[in-house]
């Protein structure tokens, strides 16, 4: 095929579906409380008409395979998010509306990575868009592994399957709750 692949790489979109904004403004709206699932999570925001000119931006640099990283500023705290939402609201966060901190879901993190330190990052022309230096992976081994991989799933052996996810990914760690 001709088609060229690139990849982008950012955080949370404001307003977009799953977006946390909107989550709060309904639970102000409806007087409270706003869920919070940790006093020291942060997160990285940007606008959707940032987000899509930074992606399209670098669909134009592309030459195919890339990952592209997106410079997000600095992380949000999202109790200073809740509490800023609440003040705007015309409600002071010490009055009818509270903050109920609920606890990290299970996976959860207090903040994202959108880059692993296995990686690094070189500039590219544009300031707000990053490379990412991704690990070089030999094709045919990684062809072995996908096999025994389908192997291991179709035979549902748990553990052979797990063995083959850590040698595929190197950072890969079991959940458990």
């Amino acid at each position: 095929s001709k088609t060229k692949f690139i990849t982008t790489r950012f955080g949370n979109v404001l307003g977009s579906a799953g977006s946390v904004v909107p989550l709060f403004q309904k639970q102000i709206e409806s007087g409270g409380p706003v869920t919070v699932t940790h006093k020291d999570i942060t997160r990285y925001f940007m606008t959707i008409p940032e987000s899509v000119g930074l992606i399209l931006q670098a669909g134009s640099m592309g030459k195919g395979g890339e990952i592209f990283v997106l410079d997000m500023g600095k992380p949000v705290l999202i109790r200073n998010l809740a509490e800023q939402m609440i003040r705007l609201s015309g409600v002071s966060s010490g009055g009818a509306v509270e903050i109920v901190y609920t606890g990290l879901r299970p996976g959860e993190k207090l903040y994202e990575e959108i880059l692993h330190e296995s990686e690094g990052l070189e500039p590219t022309d544009h300031p707000k868009l990053l490379l990412a230096r991704s690990r070089e992976v030999d094709w045919d081994w990684l062809s072995a592994e996908f096999k025994s991989l389908q192997i291991a799933t179709r035979s549902r052996d748990i553990k052979l399957l797990k063995s083959h996810l850590q040698n595929i990914v190197p950072e890969f760690k079991e959940f458990r709750e």
